[in-house]
């Protein structure tokens, strides 16, 4: 029997190394691991695109979040280690085959993954800034959405563009509903605010006359046949009311209920936004007015400039503009939550040298 000095376990190195990355896992995305059933991960990191700024590295998705990978080096020896026997002739062992372990890899930085949220918003603003969906009715073009080269139209699909975005499925059909974004014959689109504020007149004036309460269940196919009258496609009435309805994005096969709470203070931003055509803005009692003539008539009563807290500027004469400057602070945010390393991201590494402190 080996004797007590000697007790230890040999230790090799394989003959043949191996090309191993080491990926710590926080403890959010260890769970989603370890569940059952589990869920796929995905790599991902955007396509290479002038027109896309603040592009992410490399991110790890699961069905809803989003982790960016950073490579941190250590300046300790990690092996990757597998069970292994030596054959130690010794008076003690006598030719006796004893457990031991050899390294296969050697690594010299590990993956860390640090959650983020990326903004789908800013991501498909930019994305889509080609593939605008202009008003049929309206030959002055939208500039707080159209960009210098809107004519270019580039065709890409939903699909394509969420391959290439940096962020979950999740996050990113979140920020898809938000805009009303919709696809018409495979070619994603970007509605314009003076485009989704004549539409939802559109729609509006559709349930007056046939007196659907926008409230209460109603068929969405009922209403969109004089939708189209007007130059309009389905798909973006199917967007809008996605973007307004109690369910989200999920319509339940041609049937919707719109949400009041969403759908007040969303129709004011849009028409506010979509009159923003010169830097004399627009007359308040005037907007309101307007405002409340696109709703149902027991909405009205909740049109208040509070509902639009920090969408508009106050200008002199008592008018009011929308505030440009909302998606300028958005993409600081998102830009500063992309590079921001996470709470605690480090911990082990911090807990190792506290250790060795001791």
């Amino acid at each position: 029997m080996p004797t007590q000095d000697s007790a230890g376990i040999p230790f090799g190195f394989h003959h043949s190394q191996q090309s191993f990355r080491l990926l710590e896992l926080p403890p959010a995305l260890l769970e989603v691991v370890t569940s059952k059933p589990s869920q796929s991960l995905f790599l991902k990191s955007a396509a290479s695109d002038p027109s896309i700024s603040n592009q992410s590295h490399a991110v790890l998705c699961t069905d809803d979040q989003t982790f960016q990978l950073r490579q941190v080096h250590s300046s300790n020896s990690i092996f990757v280690l597998q069970p292994s026997e030596s054959n130690l002739a010794s008076a003690e062992t006598d030719g006796i085959r004893i457990p031991s372990v050899s390294a296969i890899a050697q690594c010299a930085a590990t993956l860390e993954l640090i959650p983020v949220c990326p903004s789908a918003v800013i991501y498909l603003k930019q994305a889509l800034n080609l593939q605008i969906y202009r008003d049929p009715r309206c030959e002055i073009e939208d500039q707080n959405v159209l960009g210098s080269h809107s004519r270019q139209a580039v065709k890409k699909s939903k699909t394509l563009i969420s391959e290439d975005a940096p962020m979950s499925q999740g996050e990113f059909d979140k920020g898809w509903t938000e805009l009303c974004a919709f696809e018409s014959e495979d070619q994603a689109q970007l509605p314009s605010a003076i485009s989704l504020s004549n539409a939802w007149k559109s729609f509006i004036s559709a349930a007056t006359l046939k007196e659907v309460k926008l409230e209460e269940n109603f068929c969405i196919s009922d209403l969109a046949g004089l939708v189209e009258e007007d130059g309009y496609p389905k798909a973006l009435l199917e967007a809008i009311i996605a973007r307004v309805s109690i369910n989200g994005e999920d319509l339940m096969n041609d049937w919707a209920i719109i949400d009041q709470n969403k759908c007040t203070p969303w129709i004011g931003t849009i028409l506010l936004q979509s009159q923003d055509n010169s830097k004399q803005g627009t007359q308040t009692s005037t907007f309101l007015q307007e405002w409340q003539n696109v709703l149902p008539e027991p909405w009205r009563k909740h049109v208040s400039l509070e509902t639009l807290k920090g969408k508009y500027l106050k200008l002199a004469d008592d008018r009011i503009a929308f505030n440009n400057e909302t998606s300028t602070a958005e993409r600081a945010t998102s830009s500063a939550l992309a590079k921001a390393p996470g709470k605690g991201a480090r911990k082990w590494h911090e807990k190792f040298k506290n250790e060795r402190r001791q």
